[in-house]
């Protein structure tokens, strides 16, 4: 079994960013910076680092401190030039808000204020969006993004937005990434969501799993309301039902055709005491069961 070396810190670290094999830049307290692959290292003064980024040119860093938080530019990671300030983002949640391509356009999203584009490297900033937004990317001129639970693109610089997914509620998204012909997207609470690039560039309408899915109500452990989230791949006759441990029947929620889609039920448990219990989804070709904790 190989041993894990601690370096510098035993402080929390936000972010890691690597260039070729021997440059690191650890976001943490400050901006670390090693040129030797980790045996040795830099603190600069970039205070409050949590986003890194880097296009041909330059790096650059969003920080979340001190307040005004600002985001800075270097090409050498020794001179630092503040090109915007007065940003926000979420840090438990926007560490993926910041595309920079070589052309020198920026995309950030911030998290209060909606999503800002620059040019030049950031000599010049317009927002092209009032929507909240944790997560941007960018692959083949489309800006992917997300509002709420559900994910978003842009073919015209936010001239027009497009929904192009649905997630189960509570979905709040930490990341979006394109990898060998699939778009993947990473969840809080929800897990990892994939599906195929081109399905997204060549179907107008929402892009549902192709699966049956039942998925884990939450929250769990709940009191006293928790959602159950279910996916339909195809219009059917659907029975939700819950049950307690005995296996008596406590509530029917749906017995009936539904179409195609993404459905959250909120349960509310305010009558029934603590203990487990079980939900159950049934359709001509689906059966699945699940299991939930009520604990007041």
């Amino acid at each position: 079994m190989e041993c894990f070396i601690s370096y510098y810190t035993t402080k929390k670290i936000l972010k890691i960013y690597t260039v070729g094999n021997d440059t690191i830049l650890v976001a943490s307290d400050n901006l670390y910076v090693s040129y030797d692959a980790g045996n040795t290292w830099n603190k600069t003064s970039v205070i409050g680092p949590y986003n890194i980024t880097k296009n041909k040119d330059y790096y650059f860093i969003a920080c979340n401190g001190p307040y005004p938080y600002k985001m800075y530019r270097s090409s050498d990671l020794i001179i630092f030039v503040v090109i915007k300030d007065s940003i926000y983002s979420s840090m438990m949640m926007s560490r993926n808000n910041l595309v920079a391509l070589d052309n020198g356009t920026i995309y950030f999203a911030d998290y209060i204020n909606g999503i800002f584009k620059a040019e030049n490297n950031g000599s010049s900033w317009n927002k092209v969006s009032e929507k909240i937004t944790n997560s941007i990317y960018f692959k083949d001129d489309i800006v992917f993004f997300d509002i709420g639970y559900d994910l978003y693109m842009t073919k015209n610089n936010f001239n027009t937005i497009e929904k192009i997914s649905i997630f189960p509620k509570y979905s709040d998204i930490n990341v979006i990434k394109e990898y060998n012909g699939k778009l993947y997207v990473g969840t809080e609470t929800r897990g990892l969501f994939e599906t195929s690039f081109n399905n997204i560039l060549n179907n107008n309408d929402k892009i549902y799993s192709k699966d049956f899915i039942l998925y884990q109500n939450y929250p769990n452990p709940f009191n006293p309301t928790t959602c159950i989230s279910f996916n339909l791949p195809y219009s059917t006759n659907v029975k939700l039902k819950i049950y307690d441990i005995s296996g008596k029947e406590i509530k029917t929620f749906i017995d009936g055709y539904r179409v195609q889609g993404l459905y959250n039920v909120d349960f509310d448990a305010s009558g029934l005491p603590s203990g487990v219990y079980f939900y159950r989804l049934s359709t001509d070709k689906y059966i699945d069961v699940k299991k939930m904790l009520l604990i007041k």
